[in-house]
């Protein structure tokens, strides 16, 4: 006779989870762990793009301090359990992960607060402040984002989907942009700023070239995953010494960067192809959860 396993609890929470990663989390551990269930407490439903499974609330305290108590492991994303305005809620902090997504550690980093984690973990390398955090890659469930597939016959589509347009050098992306659309009319731009994300996401099904950001943030930002889940050419400012295939550009190369792809579009179609498969590889549920288990195991066993 075959007994059901049994698996171990482990409770995230978050009052503003940026660009749903605690609940992709979430997901990983609930499709691919044998060991592990995950659920996901919410404290403020107005922050959130993804389904709500507990909603922490005054009349669900009680529920939700039992599920702390009894939960194998805590992934929280916020500095300290004030955030939550909820005085009344404690966790033993042996038990807890604290899941860096977002820049203020890098300002943060000194802080006593982050002393009384068992563990930190970032979702990106630029954010491996002290010697014992852990790059813990920003988890999507590719399985979700189909690959196109590229034609450029007629025109390249080129978008460009800012949070911020100062720190993603929107300006200078625009002013490159335009000079390329007067000498190589096939190419077309879309600037995608202050719209819902579902709106966002179904503009970069579109994306042959999207550009992320340049001359200020170094990394792979979270726009440039999703357009790469789908099987988009990638062009960013990354650091030199990533391992992500994303065409490297800075201000001084961008036009150049930008007509060398115009020029060879096999070469956009190579590295969309290289993007999605690096997504699958890096930043897929399967691929996370492989990371994040024996880390969970590690907080079990101590």
């Amino acid at each position: 006779m075959k007994y059901p396993i049994i698996k171990k609890p482990v409770v995230l929470l978050a009052k503003n989870d940026y660009a749903g990663i605690l609940w992709k989390l979430r997901c990983a551990i609930n499709r691919y762990s044998k060991k592990y269930e995950a659920v996901h407490i919410a404290f403020d439903v107005n922050q959130f793009h993804y389904p709500i499974e507990i909603l922490a609330s005054d009349n669900q305290l009680d529920h939700v301090q039992d599920l702390l108590d009894n939960a194998a492991c805590i992934i929280l994303k916020d500095y300290d359990l004030q955030a939550y305005e909820l005085p009344l809620i404690t966790v033993d902090p042996s038990k807890c992960i604290w899941y860096g997504v977002g820049a203020n550690y890098r300002y943060r980093q000194k802080e006593s607060i982050f002393d009384k984690w068992a563990m930190r973990l970032v979702s990106t390398p630029d954010m491996l402040c002290r010697d014992d955090d852990i790059y813990l890659p920003a988890p999507y469930d590719t399985d979700e984002y189909t690959a196109r597939k590229m034609k450029l016959t007629k025109e390249i589509n080129v978008i460009h989907s800012p949070s911020n347009i100062t720190q993603k050098g929107t300006p200078l992306i625009n002013t490159v942009i335009n000079k390329i659309m007067v000498e190589y009319p096939k190419v077309k731009y879309i600037e995608i700023a202050g719209q819902s994300h579902a709106y966002a996401m179904r503009e970069k099904r579109n994306a042959d070239i999207f550009i992320d950001q340049i001359g200020q943030h170094h990394i792979l930002g979270y726009n440039s995953i999703e357009a790469a889940a789908y099987g988009s050419c990638v062009v960013t400012d990354t650091r030199d010494d990533t391992d992500n295939p994303a065409v490297h550009a800075t201000p001084d190369t961008l036009y150049k960067v930008l007509e060398g792809l115009v020029k060879k579009p096999a070469e956009i179609i190579k590295n969309g192809r290289d993007m999605r498969k690096w997504v699958v590889g890096a930043h897929g549920y399967k691929a996370v959860m492989g990371q994040l288990e024996p880390l969970i195991d590690r907080i079990v066993r101590n």
